[in-house]
């Protein structure tokens, strides 16, 4: 990624639902903003439970990532 990006950092999103309305709930995923930011989402859900990226989402974007174009929704 610091290659063909110029990346060599992350950017850590907690997505708190802690008290929001029973039809809001988080979700966790990894993305590349704007073509030089990794952004590592998880969320704390109503119930106080964690939604994090596993390694093999975090290996599965990062080859999205090289293997394609930064444009690509998800990478």
């Amino acid at each position: 990624m610091k290659a063909k990006y110029g990346i060599s950092s992350f950017f850590n999103w907690n997505n708190d639902y802690y008290g929001a309305p029973e039809e809001r709930s988080g979700s966790e995923r990894n993305w590349l903003y704007q073509g030089r930011l990794i952004k590592w989402m998880s969320a704390t859900n109503r119930d106080g439970t964690c939604k994090l990226p596993e390694k093999s989402d975090l290996v599965n974007f990062l080859n999205r990532c090289l293997e394609g174009d930064a444009d690509h929704p998800g990478c």
